[in-house]
């Protein structure tokens, strides 16, 4: 191909520019059209003409039209148990903390979700019954949010209705871009999971830090998926402490980098392959990262065909 008619519209004028060079190594000649006239869409997910797509089937775009599946925290879960029930053996049963699934807007109706969340409930009444540093704590994730938004951290149910109150108290306030506010009016589905109190911490530069992944992944047609072998860890700017100690200190603990000041930001994102694990260690949970990958993509092809839909051309 010697002539790519092309629409490029990412929201950051520098990805923009780095699509367009990586573009041109392959394609010396890109026109520049309309998304309406494209053969090739390359933006944000709200501004692809998916008209085009749908009427030319040798047009392409940098996204699934259908994919709540994977997108969506409360989709996301339920994609993962529909297909364990028909697999328990998946790798996804040991991938997948237990997560439960909570449908509430304000305070005052929490008390009925909980009885359609009865296994959530019944996981509460037993922390009320424990010692407090013996209780099991559980994480709240808003479905719809980003950027570490709307996370916390409870362990009994009066814990979990304040969290909703403090959402209410945010509906006339401006939250600050790294405030990890959410307004309860926006929201009404939640994934409540078992927290890891006991996560694994490295001796890097930076010691005891909580980190998570950022593993890119491409999926193109109906169905490959790549894994791209360059992840990233993340790591949270302070100390992990456990939660039963420090109940009102969770927001340190978060490894969004999005949540950090730009001058320590840099210290806190290191190469996968850079951590102090031996080799085999890291070439271990590479493998398992592709293998839950592949996994988690084909149980939403094959399972969620209603929010996730590949291309048959």
């Amino acid at each position: 191909m010697t002539e790519l008619r092309v629409s490029i519209a990412e929201d950051d004028p520098l990805i923009n520019e780095l699509i367009q060079i990586s573009l041109q190594k392959y394609i010396p000649k890109l026109v520049k059209v309309s998304a309406s006239k494209a053969e090739l869409q390359w933006s944000s997910y709200e501004a692809i003409h998916f008209e085009n797509i749908l009427s030319n089937p040798k047009s392409l775009c940098n996204s699934y039209i259908f994919r709540k599946a994977l997108i969506r925290k409360h989709f996301l879960a339920n994609t993962a148990q529909t297909w364990l029930s028909k697999h328990p053996q998946s790798v996804l049963a040991k991938a997948v903390p237990r997560t439960y699934l909570l449908e509430c807007d304000y305070a005052d109706y929490l008390d009925e979700a909980l009885n359609e969340s009865f296994e959530l409930r019944e996981a509460l009444e037993v922390n009320e019954t424990v010692k407090e540093n013996e209780r099991k704590y559980l994480i709240l994730k808003p479905s719809m949010a980003d950027r570490g938004q709307g996370i916390r951290l409870f362990s009994t149910l009066q814990e979990l209705e304040e969290i909703f109150e403090e959402f209410e108290e945010n509906e006339d306030e401006n939250e600050d871009d790294k405030d990890t506010g959410v307004v309860a009016g926006q929201l009404r589905h939640f994934v409540v999971q078992d927290y890891v109190s006991k996560p694994l911490l490295l001796d890097t530069l930076r010691p005891n830090r909580k980190f998570h992944l950022r593993v890119y992944v491409v999926a193109f047609g109906a169905l490959k998926v790549w894994v791209w072998s360059e992840i990233l860890a993340l790591f949270a700017p302070s100390e992990y402490q456990s939660p039963s100690t420090s109940p009102d200190e969770m927001d340190r603990h978060l490894s969004n980098t999005c949540l950090q000041d730009g001058s320590v930001k840099d210290d806190n994102v290191l190469r996968f392959w850079s951590l102090p694990l031996p080799e085999e260690v890291l070439q271990t949970i590479f493998s398992q990262v592709c293998e839950i990958s592949a996994e988690i993509f084909e149980a939403a092809a094959a399972g969620q065909q209603m929010h996730f839909q590949v291309y048959l051309s």
